[in-house]
């Protein structure tokens, strides 16, 4: 029978390195992933838990509904935001009545937007090209008139701006700025807004008479 070779090295030879192999150890188990349960979300999952909105600064970053390059949404976030989009459409007292296509029509030409306390929305003398609906924060609107600035209105959720331009075609009468937030709100583009107020009286009337009422508002405070 063969013998075993020894493992000591003869004299003269020095010893072979030995390598030893990586202890490894037991990684314990992923934290769960938390769902976190937004006051103002209606939106549930199918596993019935309350989905979060996406954080604010993922909002800031994306100021668009749609992916943008180099910073796609992530599916889930972008579901989430034109649900919220389509919500608020559907509950403004302004749209309520609308039929289903010109609902769809709003909600595909509306993005989510986010501002910060102090950032404008809307500039004085500048074109609108939007109405905005509020869904969180606090809007000041001010002009500037001949003794300096004059306050118009404060405005908050469920509150819309930007018909006045957008009805007449001039430039914005006012400065619309954030006073507390952050501020969400939805911009409903103009080319589409126009062509459903084009098809429904109803709504045109509505945004004529508040159109009207916002310049007596204004020229009132301006020049009283």
């Amino acid at each position: 029978m063969a013998s075993r070779r020894s493992l000591n090295p003869g004299p003269g030879v020095p010893p072979r390195a030995t390598t030893h192999r990586p202890v490894l150890k037991k990684l314990p188990p992923p934290r769960p992933h938390l769902v976190l349960k937004h006051p103002s979300s209606r939106i549930i999952s199918r596993r019935g838990d309350c989905i979060a909105l996406p954080p604010v600064d993922t909002l800031q970053r994306v100021r668009h509904r749609r992916p943008s390059a180099g910073f796609p949404l992530h599916p889930r976030d972008e579901t989430i935001m034109t649900e919220k989009i389509a919500e608020t459409i559907q509950e403004s007292p302004l749209f309520k009545h609308l039929n289903d296509a010109d609902v769809k029509a709003l909600i595909s030409a509306s993005d989510l937007k986010i501002f910060q306390p102090g950032e404008r929305i809307i500039e004085e003398d500048q074109n609108v090209d939007s109405l905005y609906i509020v869904l969180t924060g606090r809007i000041r609107v001010w002009t500037n008139g001949p003794a300096g600035e004059v306050e118009l209105k404060t405005m908050g959720p469920g509150a819309y701006f930007g018909e006045v331009s957008l009805m007449s075609g001039n430039t914005a009468t006012a400065t619309v700025e954030v006073k507390t937030g952050p501020a969400q709100v939805v911009a409903i583009g103009k080319q589409a807004l126009l062509a459903v107020v084009e098809r429904d009286e109803k709504i045109r009337k509505m945004l004529q008479g508040v159109t009207l009422a916002r310049a007596k508002d204004t020229i009132g405070k301006v020049f009283k």
